[in-house]
């Protein structure tokens, strides 16, 4: 059998398997594993990962706070964690800085979301 011929064998079982699927037919449910994940420990994963990032010596590549995937508050908590993971960083190493910033993290992301929760009319990812 050629590949001519298994190209047409396959995109006949293709367009079988497709037609296969009746219209109007529900939906699967979605998978019972799938779990949602915590707003807080996102924001906090987000804002330690960038904090140890920008103080990894070189590899700062200028990026902005969207480039980053970060909403203007979650960037307003990397900057403000940054000196003092800094200070960190120099008397204890990268990881203990990366601690540092999920230590410090976590209650500053809790209250920028209830804030962000509390006035709906300004959308995540804008600077206020």
């Amino acid at each position: 059998m050629g590949p001519y011929r298994i190209f047409l064998v396959a995109a006949a079982l293709l367009l079988c398997s497709a037609c296969a699927a009746q219209p109007g037919s529900p939906t699967p449910a979605p998978s019972p594993t799938a779990t949602r994940v915590d707003p807080v420990e996102e924001c906090t994963s987000s804002v330690a990962y960038w904090v140890r990032y920008l103080l990894t010596p070189g590899s700062d590549m200028g990026l902005d706070y969207q480039e980053m995937g970060l909403s203007g508050g979650e960037n307003d908590i990397v900057q403000v964690l940054l000196p003092a993971s800094g200070s960190t960083a120099k008397r204890q190493g990268l990881p203990a800085a990366q601690a540092y910033a999920l230590q410090q993290a976590r209650p500053r992301c809790r209250s920028y979301l209830a804030r962000l929760a509390a006035s709906p009319s300004s959308a995540p990812g804008w600077p206020r």
